[in-house]
């Protein structure tokens, strides 16, 4: 499951973000080498707000609260950065609106990227990313992304949209994109992860997340890899 860390759940994850603000300096700072604002140990910038939605993938097999794989989405209504960093990315302006979401800042731990491990976190969260839109009531998602990273998106995902020209940020060449949201990209997120029900779980309290977390320990210790609904 994917945890989905609004305002209402940051108490409850806090430990958990401090580690995916972590593993955003490994991934961006120290791996990609990305001039970003940092303190030497946490990747953390102005759209980090109140209104940030994160998509956490916890390892409950670290020895301490730590997340494999994240994203940040804020809604285009909210502060967000394609239009105060990447306005030179769309030819058109920069999209924005009450049916639209900004996907941002995906990372995967470097420690489980073998083929296998990689690929099933990436697949997990791209699905939470789709679920999360459609909560969101959102019909379309914008998100900057270099040629590589866009092309592994478009395997996810057919369909992609380019929204202007390429330009070279960062030693990388990137370029802004859009993707539909419906129920055709959700039943196909869902195939390609062999689901049959959602991937996100929001929780209510600590004590739902120790519970998760015990719960899963168990289940992974018998190889039960079940996609039943959490509610």
């Amino acid at each position: 499951m994917i945890h989905l860390v609004g305002p209402q759940q940051r108490h409850i994850y806090r430990d958990y973000l401090e580690s995916m603000f972590e593993l955003r300096y490994a991934t961006f700072i120290v791996e990609r080498g990305w001039d970003l604002p940092n303190d030497g140990r946490t990747e953390i910038d102005q759209f980090d707000h109140d209104d940030a939605i994160y998509a956490l993938s916890i390892d409950i097999n670290a020895n301490r609260p730590k997340v494999d794989g994240c994203f940040r989405y804020i809604d285009t209504s909210a502060r967000h950065m394609m239009p105060e960093i990447f306005p030179h990315l769309c030819s058109g302006g920069s999209p924005h609106g009450p049916d639209l979401g900004e996907w941002s800042r995906l990372a995967v731990d470097m420690a489980k990227r073998s083929p296998g491990q990689a690929s099933r976190i990436f697949r997990n969260i791209s699905l939470a990313l789709v679920e999360l839109a459609m909560l969101r009531g959102h019909t379309k998602i914008i998100f900057v992304a270099d040629e590589e990273a866009a092309a592994r998106t478009s395997m996810i995902w057919p369909g992609l949209e380019r929204l202007g020209p390429t330009y070279e940020s960062n030693g990388e060449m990137i370029s802004a994109w859009s993707l539909k949201i419906s129920l055709e990209t959700l039943r196909f997120s869902r195939n390609l992860n062999k689901r049959t029900g959602p991937i996100l779980i929001q929780l209510t309290n600590p004590d739902d997340l120790a519970l998760w977390i015990d719960t899963e320990k168990a289940r992974s210790k018998v190889g039960n890899d079940d996609h039943r609904v959490v509610a």
